[in-house]
């Protein structure tokens, strides 16, 4: 029989719990469920918690970092949970704290055995994903979390929502490698704990051919699902604004493949975007076609990246020819298996939460100087 989840999370780590619960194959009903920054779990436990009865609930989930009580009143109010509700088990999601935390020492005391840690999002994961499995953290895991440890004062984290995020990829001409490296980037983005969907914004057909080749079902006639990501074969707009509507991700992976033949408009309006191309001499025209549809203000917020180009004589003749930088792209002949995208996490670091957002800002190529082109 699957377990029934309930759960009181902030905004930032909603995407987070819904995947796990759903990766663990837990079950959860929605409308008892508790999202936001300023929750208060004394008000939570008077009016739902205290009264739910032996068969309502499983697991608790508690993120700390969504509630304004003070730690008094949320040992006090956990505590009255665990007393009326013996069989349940309640999991701490602490993404502002660590190990050895008065508030943590005081949760293990009243019988808490269960944390998830960390401002490391795929580590707070893995943790949640064990204090969800069958037995739960053994003793000998929660056991580091019994002891205060005394510490210099550090600044309260910042927690950042990270919230369907849409990365556009669009290509130069066909068959540069829009598909290719969006299932690098989602394969990238899910390893570090994130949900992530890849939508396809073109005619191509290939996400079908991935689904066939995987041997999966679609899902409501909508998407398929491999190796934990979420595949939209055949995405018009309707959907995409659909899935932005109803839908729980971090990131969305928006594969648009040819600029030509795709709807351009809301490539324009992904957070990030990166534009794909090739440079041979048959292919460098596209290229520049595609440079000339913007301004040298909007090409500031476009990445561009360069295939198979590898010999920086090459690179420093295109650069002085464009009068800016590029990203390129080396050969990965399996996308599933490559490990990462050319500088994808500086990409992101004005949307990754607390300390892999908080690294140094700046451009990443100086784009959106004037350029002489062909």
């Amino acid at each position: 029989m699957q377990k029934i989840v309930l759960y009181i999370t902030s905004k930032a780590l909603r995407q987070i719990i819904d995947h796990s619960i759903k990766e663990e194959d837990l079950v959860t009903l929605e409308c008892n469920n508790q999202i936001g920054n300023t929750i208060s779990l004394e008000d939570f436990m008077t009016h739902k918690g205290y009264l739910l009865g032996d068969n309502d609930v499983d697991y608790l989930i508690i993120d700390l970092s969504a509630l304004i009580d003070s730690d008094e009143k949320i040992v006090s109010a956990i505590g009255g949970f665990l007393t009326m509700h013996e069989t349940s088990r309640v999991i701490i999601v602490a993404p502002k704290n660590e190990a050895g935390d008065l508030i943590l020492s005081k949760l293990f005391a009243i019988g808490v055995r269960n944390f998830a840690v960390g401002s490391d999002f795929v580590i707070l994961k893995q943790r949640l994903k064990k204090c969800m499995s069958e037995n739960g953290m053994s003793y000998k895991e929660a056991i580091e979390y019994k002891d205060v440890i005394e510490r210099e004062k550090s600044e309260k984290r910042e927690i950042r929502e990270v919230n369907k995020v849409m990365i556009g990829i669009v290509g130069s001409e066909p068959r540069v490698g829009c598909t290719h490296n969006s299932i690098i980037i989602a394969n990238q983005l899910k390893k570090m704990g994130y949900a992530v969907a890849v939508l396809e914004m073109n005619l191509s057909g290939a996400f079908q051919m991935i689904r066939q080749e995987a041997q999966v079902n679609m899902v409501d006639r909508m998407f398929f699902t491999t190796r934990n990501i979420d595949y939209y074969p055949d995405c018009d707009e309707i959907l995409q604004k659909k899935i932005l509507n109803d839908k729980v991700y971090n990131f969305l992976v928006l594969d648009f493949g040819n600029f030509k033949d795709c709807a351009i408009n809301v490539y324009n309006k992904c957070h990030i975007k990166i534009a794909l191309g090739n440079v041979q001499p048959w292919e460098i025209n596209s290229l520049a076609d595609f440079w000339n549809r913007y301004d040298d203000e909007a090409r500031k917020s476009i990445h561009f990246f360069i295939n198979f180009l590898s010999a920086e004589k090459d690179q420093k003749e295109l650069e002085k020819a464009f009068k800016t930088k590029f990203g390129y792209i080396g050969y990965e002949p399996d996308p599933f298996e490559a490990k990462s995208f050319p500088q994808l996490m500086e990409l992101l670091s004005d949307y990754l939460p607390t300390d892999l957002g908080n690294r140094k800002k700046g451009r990443l190529f100086g784009f959106g100087r004037k350029a002489a082109l062909f």
